[in-house]
């Protein structure tokens, strides 16, 4: 990088021989807001002006704040505007250092019903010198902000994004520049940045304005490479510009849009953003970043204390200072903590990070923990550098405990479990049934049911229910298992930890079908292999043996389409024949009578398994599915094989199936996708087996 620094600071003085010190007022700035009233639509905004402290301007004199529904505040006189000094407003200004003033305008606005609202602050003069606006002559360039707000009352209340980091940062020439906003939503909505460009008024973008990548402004990269980068990560919200070439103050805005989840419609909706108006001031200097050392992203559930170590270091041996943003310290009650107090420290300087969580803080999306580390140069003049990590951690819920299952009679089984610790935030408790055990980790981040473990949601209920009695088509010699999970209500959303799992078995007691196979592929000479078993634990002093059964074939995989009564026996095997296998599915049910001829009752369907194939580019895509009373996804046998046959006319063997690959269903489900490398046409085949 020495080289590459050194051609930079030979451009930036012949750039900058005439060039002046830096000139007056507005450097950056944004809008936020707060929902203060349940009852009213009463919202607090906060605007925060940065301003050049050397200025004789002062930030209230000519500002103008339009809540974008006919009432404007600002200092000229007419119509319904009134100055700002005459309106119910908290002011609070300080030095936070780099020739730099913050003043913070605190004002109350109660809207008048649901809509759309762009609320805005305008003043007319910019800080002079800002070298991508006019060439550096933005003194007569007025500065311009807004927030949109949305108010729907089928998205609950809702607050704007809130940005705890400042927008005044500096930079030296040749190095890469990141700042980031340490943004969070305090409803716990989905964050999302872009870069816009500066304006001058409501819709009215500044003329002169000239993005940070345009190549009369930089041309190369840290590294060297070209052309340079100006970007913002439309996730973490980290802004990079990379690299300054000359020396100077630059100015660049982004918005942080916030999203909520409609049950409604069935998608995210946009509630809004916040634009950040901010100023960067690069300096020629010799320095190397700092670097950052954070725990990897994480999960912890409610109730445990979360703590670690966040290290910050520097290559040239400075001083450093790490400091700690996000809204996991300004929770109430149990806001993390930070430690020791951030100062400049001998690197490698390290501070524990701690959080007594609670279940208040569970929510759908993780809390985002911005961390900052900042160098302290020998030379007391020179810049700053920093650096810039995000940490995600998500509070996940405890499980539900206590859950038990016992038949309530033939075709029903009853489940009760434990009051939730949770019910007091209103979640409900969803019900989730599967044939067989499938064992999992309800740990770490393995929240909720996991994809591919063939669960199936069966119903919700109340929280403050404790019992539910399962009806759904429960079959006797089926073993079902239950596990069942807390969902929180949005906004904030969240889902628990998944219970342990119960199983309960009611006594065969009717004839199961346990396999069926499709033996000969054809139109009209297809051939199905059907196997049962006896109605083993049937009370046979009331239903006397010898039993004999009716098996009952449909076309489909359910339904009574086709319905053909295939034979009549006291076997528990049958293969069917002339049937078109090739195009229809076909499902069947097995019918027994006692001894004396009567009809006792009749197994569950099930049906053979249907395989279809559809031609993509240079691919195959195979998809496979059946209608039975047992799973096809058994952990013990998770592989699904895939057998490919050649069916052209050079084929010496039009059987002769060759195994190429296999499905491990459980993780990615009954789907295939076959490249072609073989490069010949394609016949497959597929079994439908149960496992008892």
């Amino acid at each position: 990088m020495g080289l590459q620094r050194k051609t930079f600071l030979i451009i930036s003085f012949l750039l900058l021989a005439c060039v002046q010190a830096w000139a007056t007022h507005i450097r950056a700035g944004e809008i936020t807001a707060v929902r203060i009233s349940q009852t009213s639509l009463k919202f607090r905004f906060t605007i925060v002006i940065y301003s050049d402290t050397g200025s004789p301007i002062q930030v209230a004199d000519g500002g103008i704040i339009n809540f974008g529904q006919g009432r404007t505040i600002g200092s000229l006189q007419g119509g319904n505007r009134q100055t700002i000094e005459d309106a119910s407003v908290n002011f609070e200004e300080r030095s936070i250092g780099n020739e730099t003033a913050m003043t913070i305008i605190e004002i109350e606005h109660t809207f008048d019903g649901p809509g759309v609202y762009v609320v805005s602050y305008t003043e007319q003069n910019r800080n002079d010198g800002i070298l991508n606006i006019n060439g550096g002559s933005s003194k007569q360039v007025p500065f311009h902000i807004e927030t949109v707000l949305r108010i729907d009352p089928g998205l609950d209340v809702n607050a704007t994004p809130q940005l705890t980091i400042p927008p005044i940062d500096r930079g030296c020439i040749g190095a890469r520049f990141t700042h980031n906003p340490g943004a969070y939503d305090p409803d716990g909505d989905s964050l999302a940045y872009r870069m816009v460009n500066l304006l001058q008024d409501r819709g009215v973008e500044v003329s002169g304005y000239v993005p940070l990548n345009d190549p009369s402004i930089t041309t190369l990269r840290e590294d060297g490479g070209s052309p340079a980068k100006f970007e913002i990560d439309p996730i973490t919200g980290t802004f990079t510009w990379d690299a300054p070439m000359v020396a100077g103050e630059y100015n660049a805005a982004f918005i942080v849009e916030e999203w909520r989840f409609s049950e409604v419609t069935g998608k995210y909706e946009l509630l809004g953003y916040v634009t950040r108006d901010m100023q960067i001031l690069i300096e020629d200097c010799d320095n190397e970043r700092p670097e950052l050392e954070i725990p990897a992203d994480t999960c912890i559930e409610a109730g445990a204390i979360l703590e670690a170590i966040i290290r910050g270091t520097d290559p040239d041996n400075n001083k450093v200072l790490v400091e700690a943003f996000g809204g996991v310290f300004d929770l109430n009650p149990n806001a993390a903590q930070f430690t020791p107090e951030p100062s400049f420290r001998q690197q490698p300087a390290e501070h524990t990070f701690s959080w007594q969580t609670d279940i208040s803080h569970v929510r759908r999306r993780p809390y985002e923990i911005q961390f900052k580390v900042s160098d302290q140069p020998t030379d007391p003049d020179a810049p700053s550098l920093t650096e810039f990590a995000t940490w995600y951690v998500t509070v996940v819920a405890p499980a539900p405990t206590g859950l038990n299952s016992a038949i309530a009679n033939a075709r029903s089984i009853q489940l009760t479990w434990d009051n939730y610790v949770g019910r007091n935030f209103n979640p409900v408790m969803k019900i989730y049934r599967r044939v067989d055990s499938f064992d999992f980790d309800p740990e770490n981040c393995n929240l909720g049911i996991p994809d591919g473990s063939g669960y199936e949601l069966i119903d919700q209920v109340p929280i403050n229910q404790t019992n539910y009695v399962d009806t759904n088509d429960v079959r006797p010699g089926v073993n079902y298992c239950y596990r069942i999970v807390a969902e929180f209500p949005l906004p904030k959303g969240g889902t628990s930890y998944a219970s342990i799992e119960t199983c309960a078995l009611i006594p065969l007691d009717v004839p199961a079908i346990t396999n069926i196979s499709v033996e000969e592929t054809d139109i009209t000479n297809g051939k199905m292999f059907v196997k049962w078993t006896s109605p083993l634990e049937i009370d046979q002093v009331l239903f006397p043996p010898p039993f004999r059964y009716e098996l009952i074939r449909y076309q489909g995989f359910t339904g009574t389409a086709g319905r053909t009564l295939v034979t009549s026996t006291t076997d528990t095997t049958y293969t069917d024949t002339g049937l078109n296998t090739q195009e229809i599915p076909y499902h069947y049910q097995v019918r027994f009578y006692d001894s004396g001829d009567n009809l006792i009752d009749s197994s569950s369907v099930a049906s053979s398994v249907w395989l279809s194939a559809l031609g993509l580019v240079q691919a195959v895509e195979l998809k496979w599915e059946a209608n039975v009373p047992w799973t096809n996804k058994v952990q013990e046998y998770p592989y699904h094989y895939i057998m490919r046959n050649r069916t052209d006319a050079a084929a010496t063997d039009e059987n002769n199936f060759v195994l190429i690959d296999s499905v491990k269903v459980t993780n990615s489900g009954f789907i295939y996708f076959d490249d072609g490398s073989f490069n010949i046409p394609l016949c497959l085949t597929t079994e439908s087996t149960a496992i008892l």
